[in-house]
């Protein structure tokens, strides 16, 4: 697989509440890797001089990461734009090497709902609904591609769920559209990176041309930026919690079978190809 590795820069995508903030940790821990969070990476990647300086500033790590979930489907545009973003974005994407996990939709949901603010309001209804209401009413393509899921959704008796489904399916789907175009990428799975997180990280560093070090195993116990004071990142990931397997195969105990249903409905045939069932 080629990539232009003279950029030194690498992205880590998928949906939010994958794991994409476990990767980053995981990855900023080598010493030959600076991985910037969400707090600094659209800024920075918004900014051609700000990106320049921030490079710059890390020019003796063999590879930059910047994790951009926001942008995940988006990689291929030439004009950015998203709910979250202030203004659009020139593309900034040059063939770097493309970090992509993907988690079984029905934790990522369960994950989007118990996620709560500083209002008690969860995610999925702060930004995972407004999102997906975002590309319905701004973009064409969005709304002809995924038509008959819309469809569904108004006639679903479980709306929230069906939405985050519909989420979780379009950040997805851009994983294949990605491999065709050969751009490079590697394809981590949340649930062998929480169970065999050894062989799976290892696959990541070969990956970018880098050795083992055992430090990667280590996250919780190292310093990393974009931390708040008690040891939480953007998305509320405690980054003092070592890899654990406590939340996979979540929702069997929150959501029952209509639930599961009406995710199902949604996303199950992209599920298939991610062979969760």
């Amino acid at each position: 697989m080629t990539f232009n590795n003279k950029l030194k820069r690498f992205f880590i995508l998928g949906c939010q509440r994958s794991g994409t903030t476990l990767l980053r940790l995981i990855l900023d821990s080598h010493s030959k890797i600076s991985c910037a969070d969400e707090n600094i990476s659209y800024e920075v990647l918004s900014d051609s001089n700000k990106f320049k300086k921030f490079l710059e500033v890390n020019s003796k790590m063999k590879w930059t990461g910047f994790k951009i979930p926001r942008l995940t489907e988006q990689i291929n545009n030439s004009i950015i734009h998203d709910y979250g973003l202030s203004t659009p974005m020139q593309n900034f994407y040059e063939m770097n090497p493309l970090i992509f996990i993907v988690r079984d939709c029905r934790d990522v949901i369960c994950s989007m709902k118990n996620l709560k603010d500083s209002e008690n309001g969860n995610w999925l209804q702060k930004w995972g609904i407004p999102i997906v209401n975002y590309w319905i009413e701004n973009s064409p393509d969005f709304k002809q591609n995924f038509d008959s899921d819309i469809i569904k959704i108004k006639d679903s008796k479980n709306y929230e769920l069906a939405m985050a489904a519909l989420y979780w399916k379009f950040k997805n789907d851009s994983y294949f559209r990605y491999v065709k175009l050969n751009y490079p990428i590697i394809k981590i799975s949340y649930e062998k990176l929480v169970t065999n997180p050894n062989d799976t990280i290892m696959s990541m560093l070969h990956f970018l041309d880098l050795e083992w070090e055992d430090s990667v195993l280590n996250h919780h116990t190292i310093e990393h930026s974009e931390i708040d004071k008690d040891g939480y990142t953007i998305g509320r990931t405690n980054a003092h919690n070592p890899i654990n397997i406590s939340s996979v195969g979540q929702y069997k105990k929150e959501l029952d079978s209509e639930q599961l249903n009406s995710i199902i409905s949604i996303s199950g045939e992209l599920m298939k190809k991610f062979n969760y069932f």
